[in-house]
């Protein structure tokens, strides 16, 4: 709870989801939707990953491989997640 409203940095961390862009996108209109996506670190602890659906990176692609991911702590309706502030951050490909 101290870290609410916060700047933080994940390092060492990846994306659960093999999906290929940021958000998922509406089948009948083709329009991004706001997505949570998993973000694991090594020892497999989890973290939810919120992208706004107008957002101007909801197209571009899910970094792959492990690297590290910025942002602030948000909380909503009983969960906790992290609002990207830079989604083109520190990510290895592998």
């Amino acid at each position: 709870p101290r870290h609410i409203s916060r700047y933080v940095r994940f390092d060492r961390v990846r994306l659960a989801e093999e999906a290929t862009t940021w958000c998922d996108f509406d089948p009948e209109t083709g329009d991004p939707v706001t997505t949570d996506r998993t973000l694991l670190d090594t020892a497999g602890r989890q973290f939810v990953v919120r992208t706004d659906r107008r957002c101007d990176y909801a197209r571009k692609p899910l970094p792959a491989g492990e690297g590290t991911l910025c942002g602030i702590v948000e909380y909503f309706n009983g969960r906790y997640r992290l609002r990207i502030t830079n989604h083109e951050i520190l990510f290895d490909r592998q």
